[in-house]
């Protein structure tokens, strides 16, 4: 993600050309932290925890409550219902297509390349036609994909890269099997259909070895540049 930070973003420099830096900052860190708890979350939901929904302003339970709710299971408190939303379809997509999870915050790194990253999710998937991406049903091969879940802006052009540079760090540092391909998981998005706000972009794996090429191009912008204020 740093490494893919140094390409340049037209659209980012206007817009805080418009709000100006200390109000983008602002809305940057508040994106950036609700996106963490998102994920935090999701996570602990792979992983066999469970949700509770309670929003201050309204709580459901009681401090009391909550201790004895979670007794048999990590629990994750959301307060925000637009966070509690957003994870609701995460669930809803997991119903939809049944993947079988195999990591979650998973480091990998390339010493050939000298990187290192966290993925958000590996599963695999038996394959089909699913209503994941608005009102159209979209294909998923057979196989074992990279998931990244967002929750911020939509088709960011670097998004396949990050997942092209996940895929070659996860095959250099394991023996497991290759990686069929690569998906982006919008759960704040402006779709409609049976999941509504929830959008699927899957990348072949050929598509993903094209990426990579153009995360190798960005990498060497950021070398650049760090070696350059740094050195």
């Amino acid at each position: 993600t740093t490494i893919l930070g140094s390409a340049p973003k037209e659209w980012l420099a206007h817009w805080r050309g418009q709000v100006g830096n200390w109000e983008a900052n602002r809305i940057m860190g508040e994106a950036q932290d609700k996106g963490s708890r998102i994920h935090e979350a999701i996570s602990g939901l792979i992983l066999g925890g469970q949700i509770i929904f309670n929003n201050p302003k309204a709580p459901k339970y009681t401090d009391e409550e909550i201790q004895e709710l979670s007794k048999d299971k990590i629990s994750y408190i959301i307060k925000d219902q637009q966070e509690h939303l957003e994870i609701y379809r995460f669930s809803k997509f997991v119903e939809e297509v049944k993947p079988k999870f195999i990591a979650t915050d998973l480091i990998v790194y390339s010493l050939q390349h000298e990187y290192a990253g966290t993925l958000d999710i590996i599963a695999e998937f038996e394959g089909g036609k699913y209503n994941i991406n608005g009102v159209k049903p979209i294909d998923i091969a057979k196989g074992r994909y990279i998931i990244d879940i967002k929750t911020g802006k939509e088709d960011d052009l670097n998004y396949p890269k990050q997942l092209a540079s996940y895929m070659v760090g996860y095959e250099e540092r394991t023996d497991n099997p290759k990686i069929d391909g690569g998906m982006i998981i919008y759960t704040n998005a402006k779709t409609k259909g049976k999941i509504e706000g929830l959008k699927t972009v899957v990348y072949s794996r050929e598509e993903l070895e094209k990426h990579f090429q153009g995360f190798l191009n960005i990498k060497k912008i950021f070398y650049f540049l760090f070696h350059n204020i740094f050195w």
